[in-house]
This record gives structure tokens, sequence and C-alpha cells, in this order.
């Protein structure tokens, strides 16, 4: 009972318990109530019952919502989950059966493997914070990254400040599914609080001794696989020389995950150094108001990832989530994926062979390695790697047809590599499984050649199935069917081989006693007879012995490819590549106006030119004209937009997909311009949208003041910045000069790029007195007395508000019109305007 209590209490962590022989789950308390409600969406099927006369309720599940409430839970609601089982049905000994977290699932695979969220890589974060002395940074972060799946470490130790804004810049970046720490003092936890109640990752708190280092420079020599000629040691690797609290680190991840405890994961790791100035910084808020991932129940179109998958592979998938999620600072790498996208641009026919021929070939090479790893691979997993290296040489001989040095780099030469390292393995293959056999059945199993007892069998089945072919013959007189036409021999998998009949031919069937019937499809019956079951039951003896001898054989055969491990990782980080730069050329192409390559220019030189722009996302959406708009940006001359006009006039959609094609640029994809020249910039910072976040405690106007003092702190000179309506969550007075504060100090101090767009068109005088900053608009005018919204953007200021023009075109009641008009004059003729602290505009 006090198992059952505790994880009552322990609102992160859900209970689930299973009777192995009734084969049922049940999970009591709030768990079943948030289970029935929020994932099975009913509270009817909730049951009750009496815990030492305290009356609980209950949920059953069978293993089906069983599954789907452990996929929910796990990668859309972000809980802990344990499942307890017992050992009978009347025994209350209950014990630990599995456990899992969001960033460890090793335990559900099998239930998880085909789950959409899983296309993005599953990381488990560990950090340790401690007050660094003597600096203006006060605070030292260090983290340790694992990704389970591709078995690396990452490691990185940063100085932040009381915001933990670099460390929020790196979450973003890495995405990891669950977080890691440590007890510390009251202000640490304080900070970690009010960061992870802006981002949706959970975390753990572990024990100090689950973070005791003493020990772990052992295990991590244990877990890493170290190159060749290197010591072998972790602590004499110069390159390894890490702080105290990165080992903590280590630890904690150690222990949380077990990885001592299995062997399957004993020199599989690699210990990498992360580097975030190594890519476009893009802040946590951004990835939802850009809209660069789906969230929620978002189609594809609604998002730029969607926009751009058009993926083949599962590797690739995953591999363009890192993409959008870490853009490239580097001019000769952007220009370098530029190139060849240009190139499967320019060769439709190639381009189309391999999305529609080749790289849907392909199998989870990622999901494959991983099965090796923990010993759950068999015939079927090394017949998937044999098939992948073969049509790896079918993507070789395409690829040769673009006679360039970008594609040899970065395909060719990698590939002729790759299978140069497979080529053992494809004889070892060749000569173990019995493919002709695999190709007819889609059977898996090893050569009867491989000995004479295989062979024994093999001809024990031939010459069964000879006689089923036989008996075919006879059963067409015997049932009276037309010779040849009506009766059919097929196989199935669920009762062997199975005669088949057309439904307009079961009549024939019907009423004779020897026949037993299967099932009945929509154009066919299918029924056997006693002869054919016991030929069927002899196949089936032979097969079994078949499997039994040849055990032995796959399990040497799967040993020994799991030593082929690093080839095969190669193979998918080529594949993944090839497949992203395909799906980037693709969604150019198909594009309603085709994309082009942009220009781009090494970092600082201050220019950003976007010609005819257009919004990814929405151009895509059915029976929209979308209405492109330019945009001049250059230092010294024009650094800061103030961007007036009327609601729903475009201008947000202005700041967006200015903002999204910077981040498509640099990931090295073509962008939605007519003509575009961009320099590198460092960052990407939002402030678009006003949402309340109440249930982390932060307000409308608290959420503004917390992204824009970060805002303000954290560019460069090489930044964008993008503002929208900043201030209306507050009085109109303050409101106005809390955003021309801000405006003021972006164009004065921190010289970075921005747009900034604001329903105080008050804000429209600062032009005349900052020669940076620049006046545009969003067009409008009259018709009939009517606004006519024209979704054009040009130079210029709007010195009137349209709020209640808007309002009379969403067909606002004519009576809340009349007031609203007669007390904009009211307020208008006292020389009052702007805002009130709900944001509606006044005249």
């Amino acid at each position: 009972l006090f198992l059952v209590h505790h994880l009552i209490m322990d609102k992160e962590l859900y209970g689930i318990f299973a009777k192995i022989i009734e084969d049922y789950y049940f999970c009591i308390g709030d768990d079943a109530f948030y289970i029935a409600k929020e994932i099975l969406k009913t509270i009817t099927i909730l049951k009750h019952i009496s815990v030492e006369d305290v009356p609980q309720q209950y949920i059953t599940l069978n293993k089906n919502t069983f599954e789907r409430v452990v996929r929910e839970l796990l990668l859309v609601h972000l809980y802990r989950i344990e499942v307890y089982r017992c050992s009978s049905a009347r025994s209350q000994d209950w014990e630990l059966s599995a456990k899992a977290s969001p960033g460890y699932i090793r335990e559900f695979e099998n239930i998880l493997t085909n789950c959409e969220e899983l296309q993005e890589q599953s990381r488990i974060l560990a950090f340790k914070i401690t007050e660094e002395t003597g600096n203006i940074c006060k605070l030292n972060v260090s983290m340790v990254c694992c990704d389970l799946f591709h078995h690396i470490f990452q490691i990185c130790d940063i100085l932040d400040n009381d915001n933990l804004a670099n460390f929020k810049r790196i979450l973003a970046q890495l995405r990891p599914k669950e977080c890691l720490t440590v007890d510390s003092s009251v202000t640490l936890a304080q900070m970690r609080k009010n960061i992870f109640a802006q981002i949706a990752i959970p975390v753990t708190t572990l024990k100090k001794s689950d973070f005791n280092a003493s020990n772990v420079l052992n295990d991590l020599d244990m877990l890493v696989k170290f190159k060749k000629g290197s010591h072998g040691f972790c602590g004499s690797l110069p390159e390894m020389k890490m702080s105290d609290s990165i080992l903590q680190c280590f630890a904690g991840l150690i222990k949380y995950f077990g990885l001592m405890n299995d062997d399957c994961f004993l020199k599989q790791f690699q210990i990498q150094y992360f580097t975030p100035e190594k890519h476009l910084r893009i802040e946590w808020s951004a990835f939802e108001s850009l809209n660069l991932f789906r969230f929620g129940g978002e189609k594809s179109a609604d998002n730029l990832y969607g926009i751009l998958n058009h993926c083949q592979t599962a590797v690739g998938q995953r591999l363009l989530h890192e993409y959008l999620k870490m853009p490239l600072l580097d001019k000769n790498k952007i220009d370098e994926r530029l190139d060849i996208v240009n190139l499967f641009v320019q060769n439709g026919e190639i381009r189309s062979i391999l999305q529609q021929e080749l790289l849907c070939r392909f199998p989870d090479l990622h999901r494959l390695c991983r099965k090796f790893v923990i010993k759950r691979a068999g015939l079927a997993e090394v017949y998937k790697v044999y098939s992948a290296v073969n049509c790896a040489s079918d993507v070789l001989k395409v690829l040769d047809k673009l006679d360039t040095s970008v594609i040899k780099d970065n395909f060719t030469e990698p590939l002729l590599m790759t299978l140069d390292d497979f080529q053992k393995f494809m004889e070892m293959v060749s000569m173990t499984l019995d493919l002709d056999y695999i190709a007819r059945t889609g059977e898996y199993r090893v050569k009867p050649e491989f000995s004479q007892f295989l062979q024994d069998l093999n001809n024990c089945m031939q010459n069964i199935d000879q006689k089923m072919t036989s008996y075919l013959t006879k059963a067409v007189k015997i049932y009276g069917f037309e010779h040849g036409k009506s009766l059919k021999l097929e196989h199935s998998a669920q009762w062997g081989h199975v005669f088949r009949v057309s439904r307009k031919d079961e009549k024939i069937i019907r009423n004779q006693k020897a026949v037993e019937l299967l099932d009945m499809q929509k154009g066919s019956v299918r029924f056997t007879d006693e002869t054919l079951k016991s030929m069927n039951s002899e196949m089936m003896k032979a097969k079994d012995s078949y499997e039994e001898y040849q055990k032995r054989v796959v399990d040497e055969l799967v040993a020994t490819v799991a030593t082929y491990m690093d080839p095969m990782k190669s193979l998918a980080q080529v594949v993944g590549h090839l497949d992203v730069m395909v799906s980037f050329a693709i969604a150019s192409v198909n594009a309603p106006v085709q994309y082009v390559r942009p220009k781009i220019l090494q970092s600082g030189s201050g220019i950003l030119n976007l010609i005819q722009a257009r919004h990814p996302c929405l151009e895509m959406q059915p029976d929209v004209s979308f209405i492109a708009n330019d945009l001049k940006l250059a230092k010294g001359e024009a650094e800061l937009i103030i961007l007036t006009g009327p609601n729903m006039g475009g201008k947000s959609t202005y700041l967006r997909q200015t903002a999204m094609i910077i981040i498509m640029a640099q990931m090295g994809c073509f962008v939605p311009c007519q003509e575009a020249t961009i320099s590198i910039l460092d960052a990407v910072f939002t402030r678009i949208g006003a949402s309340d976040n109440q249930y982390k405690g932060l307000s409308t106007f608290m959420t503004e003041m917390v992204e824009v003092s970060e805002i303000l702190e954290l560019p460069s000179e090489n930044s964008l910045i993008v503002i929208d309506e900043l201030g209306r969550g507050t009085s109109t007075f303050d409101g106005l000069g809390i955003a021309w504060a801000v405006a003021e100090t972006i164009a004065t101090k921190v010289r970075a790029f921005c747009l900034f767009a604001s329903h105080f068109y008050e804000m429209t005088m600062m032009a005349s007195e900052l020669f940076t900053v620049k006046n545009y608009q969003a067009l409008a005018t009259f018709s009939e007395n009517n606004l006519v919204l024209l979704y054009k953007i040009k130079p210029g200021m709007c010195d009137r508000s349209y709020g209640i023009n808007v309002a009379e075109m969403v067909g606002f009641p004519e009576i809340v019109l009349k007031e609203a008009w007669k007390e904009a004059k009211r307020l208008e003729a006292h020389g009052c305007g702007g805002t009130d602290e709900d944001g509606s505009e006044q005249q």
C-alpha cells in the first residue's frame, strides 16, 4: 500500500500495474483520473475500490490501450512511468517490471518504434549550476548530454548570468527530452525553477549521492570506445580534461540510466564537446512563434519542418530536425550545402530517381544499429543491412552522373569507403542467407547448403510443397471446381497453406462437411480440409526443426554483424545528409513560386536584402494568393524598421517570414524570394505574440518583459531582432514608453538589425531623430467607406489607428461600433490615444 500511495503522490510519475496471468493492466488514484480524462477522453470508465477504508478510483487497460497510454504519457505529456507486475493472480507481491522517462525509453522501444515523435533525436541532459566567485558572470553551468540512440556523450562548460540565458540557448539547440540535476542551494533551485517554468522540459532532481564522481573515470573507460592508437583511458587524453562538475554530471547520467548494469553499452559511446557558438542562436520562444516545428495538432504545411520535410528515410528526418535547430555560421559550409541543393534542383531526373526509387528503400539505419547493440537483432535485421548496402551501391551509380567535387566530397567518396568496409560483410551474408528463398517467400533463413541436416530438412519441405501442389489438382475434382481457374493454393502467416476461392464460387463448398471455413474477405473465401491441415502440420514441424538448428548459426552471424556498427553509422550519416539535401531541392521546386539560392555574405558585411520575399508556410495554404514584399537593411543606413499599420494587415507575417528566411538560408536551403542577399547572422531573437502562461505563473506582460530583457542583453551587431506589438499588455503611456525605450536602445546601443512592429503610431517619430531608423507601413485603403487591407509593406508611416475599422470588418455588432466611434472621438478631442491595458486600440 505504501507503493500505491507513493505513486499517487508523485505528480510526475505514473504507476501502472499489470497482472501477467490475466494479461491486463490497471492504474489507481489520481493517475487513473488523469489518464482517463487527458488521454482516453472519458471519465465514465473509472471504477471504484476501497484501500484501507479510503475510496480510490482505478481503470483497467487492455494491451492496445496500455500501449497508447504509454506513448502519450512519455512522448506527449512528458511524464515518467513505472510498471509493476504481479507473479500470480493471487499474489500481492508487486515488483518493478519496467520504467521509462521522456529521455529514457529503452524498455518500451518495441511499443514506440513507429511513433512520429521519435523522428527527433531523443536526448537527456544532466547539468549542475555552481556559483562562480570573482567573475562578472556569476554562474558556471556544466552539462553532459546523452544520446542513447547514437551512443554519444556531449559535454559543455559555460559561464552564465543570473538569467541563465546561455543555458537556455543550449537547451533550445539540443532540445533534450528530460533534464537531470542535483539538489542545490535555495537560490540556485529558484533559478532553475524560473528557467524551466518557461520551457516544456521535465526536470528530475537526483540526490547528491547520485552525482558522486569518485569512480566515474573508471566507468567511462568501460563505456567509451576509443580511437585506434589512443591510450584507452579517459583521464589520459588531453582533449578529455573535464571539470569536477562535468564528471559529476556523468555520474548522474550513468546512475540514472544504469549504464554499467548492461553489457550492451560497454565500449559503445563517443565523447564530444558541444560548441554552441558554431551555430545560429535561436531562442526557445522562437521555435514556436516562428512555427519551425509541429506543435499540437498542426498540419505539415503549418510549420517550416513540415514544408521542408520530403525526406524518405528516418535518418534524414532526424537530421533535418538537427539542421533546423542549429543552422550554420560557417560561410563555406553553407555555400557547400547550397551547391548540393542547386545540383539537385537543376537535375530533375536524378532528383526523382533518388527520392522515388532509391532513398525510400533504406531502412532506419539508426534503429538497426540500436537493435544490434542491445542484442535484439535477428536474420531480418541482417538482411535489412545487406539490402541497405546494395541500395547504397545503386545510389553511388546515380551520383556518379554528377561529376562535381562537392558531390564527391560529401557522398561519392564516403560511400566508396563505406562500401569497402562492408565488402567482407556482403560476402558473408551472401554465403549464409538464403537470398532466393527470402525474395520468394518473405521469410528469413540460413542457406540449406550450410549443413547436411538443413539440406535434408529443405528437401523434406520441398517434397511437402510438391504434395500440396498435387493435392490442389485433386481438390479441384473433389470439390467440383473448374480446373485451373477457381481454386487457388496460397500461403497465410496465420494458417500456413490454405485454399482460396472467389465469393461467387463459395456456394460450391458451402455445405461440404470436409471443408473448414477460415475467413471471408471482400472478394474471396479461404478454407482448408483435413488433408491440407495434415500437410501443413508436417511443414511446420520441418520449419521448426530448421529454425532450431539454424539458431546457433544466426547467433554467430548477428554477433559478427554487430562489429560493423561504425560502417553502419557512417552509412546512416551519408544517406541522411543526401536525403535532406534532396528534400531541400524538392521543397524548392514544389513551392508555388520556386525558391531561389540566396547570396551568402560573410558575417559583419551588414546587408540583408530580400526581394519579393514570401512566408514559406502561408504560401502553401490552399486558396491563398500570397503577396510578396521587399526588405532592405544595411549597416549605417537602415538598421531598425518601425512597422505600423492596421491589425491583420500583414505586419506579423512580414516579421516572421524574415526570420524564417534567415534560418532557411543558414541551413543551406533555398529561400522563398525572387532574390536574396544575406550577411551571416549569429542569432535570431523574437518577441512575437502575447499569450498568458498562467499555469507557469507568468502573465502576458511578465512574459514580454522577461523575453525583452534578454533581447536587450544578448544580441550582437550581427543579430536579428524581431519584436511584434510590444507594450500592449499594460497601460497606454507605460506601453508606449517601454516600446520607445526598447527600440531606441536597440538602435543606439545594440545596433543589431531589428524589425519592430507597433500599434503605437507615435513610434514613427523616432525616424526623425535617428538616421538608422526607418519607417515602413502595412498599406490599407478605403473603398466605399470600407477598409481594404492590401497586405503590401512599403516605406512610410501610418499616422492613424484602424482598430475600429478592423472590428467592423469582422462583424462587430452595430451598437458596439457606434459606441466605439463615439468614445474614440471623445478621447481624441482630449488628446488621448494609444491602447488600454488589454491592448485594444483607441483613437
